[in-house]
């Protein structure tokens, strides 16, 4: 997936989750990473929606253009998936 997000705008990022049989993640929140063009990366909790089961957000502001990577742990399994986002100047 790649996404695109503007420099220094409060980003209210929604991901959905579905396991390896079709259902979506029922957890009450995910740990992701967001690493900027620099190679610096930041932690944050992406809490479940409360309509929406297998639906997490999270907050982030990205100060500079640039590629930045999306980090996601699903706390079910013992891997990580990545999301690439490019970031542009408004």
């Amino acid at each position: 997936a790649r996404l695109c997000w503007t420099t220094n705008w409060a980003l209210r990022t929604s991901i959905e989750i579905w396991n390896a049989i079709g259902a979506p993640l029922d957890v009450p929140q995910v740990v992701v990473t967001v690493e900027d063009p620099h190679g610096s990366a930041m932690g944050l909790t992406a809490i479940a929606s409360k309509k929406t089961k297998g639906r997490y957000s999270f907050r982030h502001v990205c100060p500079a253009a640039g590629h930045y990577v999306l980090r996601v742990f699903p706390p079910e399994v013992a891997s990580v998936f990545l999301i690439d986002v490019d970031v542009e100047k408004p």
